[in-house]
């Protein structure tokens, strides 16, 4: 019999649960599809609703590309070589805006 996987109380960062195999709804096609476009988006959520980790993901994204998101949609979503490329050309204009 297994052992369940163990919640990420307390955790926030994207990259730590990946490696803990901590329990993770997977919405990495929602965030391939925000990052894929060249608008602005106000991300509003309850309090202790998952920002921290929101923001952890899309770190990881743009830090690793998909080193982090192996078994996830987004691993076999439409992330084509052009993709990451232009994913990589508005790394600068994202951290801009989330982190100014």
């Amino acid at each position: 019999m297994s052992l369940p996987r163990p919640l990420p109380l307390g955790n926030s960062s994207f990259s730590r649960i990946k490696v803990a195999g901590q329990i993770y709804v997977d919405k990495t096609r929602l965030i391939f599809d925000l990052s894929s476009k060249k608008e602005k988006f106000l991300l509003t959520r309850p309090r202790r609703f998952g920002k921290s980790l929101l923001i952890s993901t899309f770190e990881s994204l743009f830090k690793f590309g998909l080193r982090d998101f192996r078994g996830l949609e987004a691993d076999i979503g439409s992330w084509s070589l052009n993709a990451r490329k232009e994913q990589r050309m508005s790394q600068r204009s994202w951290k801009k805006q989330f982190l100014n």
